[in-house]
C-alpha cells in the first residue's frame, strides 16, 4: 500500500465502498436520530474524479478488554469479518485500520461519538478543501 501510487475512478471506489458498508453497519454505533455513525471521508467525500484510497470514519465500540474477549468485542468481530471478506489487513490499531478491499486501499478511522464530526472533517482533509 505504501509507495504505490494507484488511482481508481470515483465510480469504482464508490462501488467497493457500497459493498463494504453492510459489513461496517453491523458494528458501528448510532446517533440519537438512529443514523449509523459511519461516513465516507477523504477524496470520495470531496468528490474527486480519481481517488487513491477509500477513507471512512466510524464509531465502533471499544471495550476495556479489547484483547481479552475477541468473541464479544465489536472491533475484534469487525476485524475478523473484514479479514474474511477483504483478505489482506495491512495494519489494525486503536485509531486506524488499513486494509485492501476489492484491491482498493481502505483507511478506516475509529473515533468516539463526541469527536465524530471533527474526525470526519480531518479525514476529509486537504487544506485546499477546508
Amino acid at each position: 500500500m505504501d509507495g504505490v501510487d494507484v488511482t481508481f475512478t470515483r465510480a469504482w471506489a464508490i462501488h467497493a465502498a457500497s459493498r463494504l458498508k453492510p459489513i461496517l453497519i453491523k458494528y458501528v454505533l448510532r446517533a440519537k436520530n438512529g443514523r449509523p455513525l459511519c461516513r465516507l471521508a477523504g477524496s470520495l467525500r470531496r468528490r474527486a474524479r480519481h481517488v487513491h484510497d477509500i477513507d471512512i470514519v466510524a464509531c465502533v465500540s471499544r471495550t476495556p478488554d479489547d484483547l481479552m474477549a475477541p468473541e464479544t468485542n465489536p472491533r475484534a468481530k469487525l476485524r475478523t469479518e473484514i479479514k474474511a471478506k477483504a483478505g489482506e489487513i495491512i495494519s489494525w490499531g486503536p485509531d486506524l485500520a488499513r486494509f485492501l478491499f476489492e484491491n482498493i486501499p481502505v483507511n478506516l478511522y475509529f473515533t468516539k461519538p463526541s469527536r465524530f464530526a471533527l474526525a470526519l472533517l480531518v479525514a476529509t482533509g486537504s487544506s485546499c478543501h477546508l
